[in-house]
């Protein structure tokens, strides 16, 4: 049932370019002697958007932006989506490090808020993926 479920999810939200085939790819590595992979991954995750986007935040409130600090925070927010196939959110990432290189403040703070609403997509999803990995090893658990 869970499975279904996860595989159901997944594919939903690769449809809706929210998640790309590079989630496979990391629930591929997963195996009986690493079964929390995406799971230990994704909490992590969590704790590294939420940074990035409050210094973002911070930097692009400022009246002088340090546009090459929000460039390289673009590049890890971007590299922290793609790592986890959130392909809408290491888009949008990609797209405000444009914006930062043309030292566009106006779009800048667009994109920010543009990032800050993709996260919010993804999250629960996110968790709701690591909820039913979690039951699915608890089944199997239950099963040997």
């Amino acid at each position: 049932m869970a499975e279904q479920q996860l595989k159901e999810l997944i594919s939903s939200l690769k449809d809706q370019g929210i998640l790309d085939d590079y989630i496979d790819e990391v629930k591929s590595l997963q195996d009986e002697n690493n079964p929390h992979l995406l799971k230990n991954l994704i909490s992590p995750f969590f704790t590294r958007i939420e940074e990035i986007i409050a210094e973002l935040t911070t930097n692009l409130s400022e009246a002088d932006v340090n546009y090459s600090r929000v460039g390289h925070l673009c590049y890890r927010n971007k590299g922290s989506a793609a790592s986890l196939g959130c392909a809408r959110l290491a888009n949008v990432a990609q797209e405000l490090s444009d914006a930062s290189a043309a030292q566009n403040k106006e779009e800048c703070l667009m994109l920010l808020d543009n990032l800050k609403s993709e996260y919010y997509v993804v999250k629960p999803h996110l968790n709701r993926i690591a909820e039913l990995e979690r039951a699915i090893y608890e089944n199997q658990q239950a099963g040997k």
